[in-house]
């Protein structure tokens, strides 16, 4: 709320938001664990919010062996060659979108313009897609294209992390860097926002 210079309103319209199956079982999961279980975490958060030290060991997406989480995704690109129209088809499933474009319309709605980042892929495993024509990157391309035309937003592409100056080293796995590139790319993404972020 304090982010929202208007404040924020509750309407009749966003009852279903809470009251959808997802939200149900968001719920259920909550009460199996908080109060037919312990409830406990081992994920600490600070006062402002971020992640204890700690905490960061315990996340879902911190591997292990960052070249076997690489290795693992070698393999997938090796095993699955999917096409333009299958990942044409993926993005148009109906509903895919839904909360994306609520989300993007809400921040128009308030005169905003959000920074929407293209999340970095591991060098090696980049490589790997571009070989095989990485159809996945070019349905998205057209994605952000279409909602591009719908709404406003900055878009920054952060997939080749030669583009914003990031490293081989600090990753957390295949797909997660870690917090020494995403300094890294906090400071491309601002100097790239078209001073969305400023």
């Amino acid at each position: 709320r304090r982010y929202l210079s208007q404040g924020v309103s509750f309407g009749l319209g966003d009852v279903k938001t809470y009251l959808s199956t997802d939200a149900t079982r968001a719920s259920w999961r909550v009460f199996r664990k908080c109060v037919l279980g312990a409830c406990r975490s081992r994920i600490r958060f600070r006062a402002d919010g971020s992640l204890t030290n700690q905490s960061l060991h315990y996340l879902p997406e911190h591997a292990r062996s960052l070249r076997a989480s690489v290795a693992k995704e070698l393999a997938g690109v090796r095993a699955h060659h999917e096409t333009l129209a299958q990942a044409r088809a993926e993005l148009a499933a109906p509903g895919r979108f839904f909360y994306f474009d609520r989300a993007l319309a809400f921040m128009n709605s308030r005169g905003e313009e959000p920074v929407i980042v293209l999340n970095p892929v591991y060098p090696t495993v980049l490589a790997a897609l571009e070989r095989v024509g990485f159809p996945g990157r070019r349905a998205t391309l057209e994605m952000v294209a279409k909602l591009h035309r719908r709404f406003r937003f900055v878009f920054v592409d952060a997939e080749d992390i030669r583009m914003w100056g990031g490293n081989a080293r600090d990753w957390s796995n295949a797909t997660h860097i870690n917090r020494g590139n995403m300094r890294t790319l906090l400071r491309y993404v601002v100097a790239h926002s078209g001073g969305a972020l400023d």
